[in-house]
């Protein structure tokens, strides 16, 4: 999946043009959907580059004539389906949680800025502390790329670290409150083996934890 999300976006991509912050202030969402974004483009020029290689590789080696087929093949072993499928799939698969990491910052913002229907204003605080702790999350989770990028300082990685541990505490006597918020049935949370785990096995239920009657029951209920 991630190699077609990948695959589809290096061709349909355009590089984003956001000027960078003058001083980087990791607890304003902007600045750090400018990272997200510095990102997707570091990794799509790296990608980019790696690709158009392999492609020489590729057509030089399918045009060796006859006698010189071996080498031909020999230099299609660095074209295009060894770089894709082997060579670079790290890379791949990161350009492709990096798209989905910005899609889903846009999403959020344009959530909360009303796009999808009006928001209680008496949500917008919690709403904008739970936008800002997945955007440090997000961030945390690939901590070494931003260093390594320089797109973040080891002063500003550890802000990053310390106001995500900040907004965890803050958040958490709302935690349930939050989860509550989804609007998930207890019986579409169940877990097998905090229940009847015996029972749960006593038929072949194809991985499911209830049968159609009793989901569509839980549906009517609602």
């Amino acid at each position: 999946l991630m190699q077609k999300v990948a695959k589809e976006h290096l061709g349909l991509f355009k590089p984003h043009t956001d000027p960078a912050p003058a001083n980087l202030d990791v607890g304003n969402v902007n600045h750090l959907e400018f990272l997200l974004k510095a990102r997707e483009n570091l990794q799509y020029s790296e990608l980019r580059k790696k690709m158009a290689a392999a492609m020489i590789y590729t057509k030089v080696g399918k045009k060796m004539p006859g006698m010189l087929k071996p080498i031909g093949d020999k230099l299609q072993e660095k074209g295009i389906f060894t770089t894709w499928m082997l060579q670079e799939q790290d890379l791949i698969q990161a350009f492709a949680k990096s798209y989905a990491d910005r899609i889903i910052c846009e999403a959020f913002k344009e959530t909360i800025a009303g796009k999808f229907g009006p928001v209680d204003p008496s949500l917008n605080e919690v709403l904008d502390e739970v936008f800002l702790l997945h955007m440090l999350s997000t961030i945390e989770k690939d901590m070494p790329t931003f260093l390594e990028s320089k797109l973040l300082n080891p002063g500003q990685a550890q802000q990053v670290l310390d106001l995500n541990r900040q907004l965890c505490a803050d958040l958490a006597p709302k935690s349930l409150g939050l989860i509550e918020a989804f609007g998930l049935p207890e019986e579409m949370l169940q877990s097998p083996i905090a229940s009847d785990w015996v029972d749960y096995n006593a038929y072949d239920n194809q991985g499911e934890l209830q049968t159609r009657a009793e989901f569509e029951a839980v549906l009517n209920k609602y």
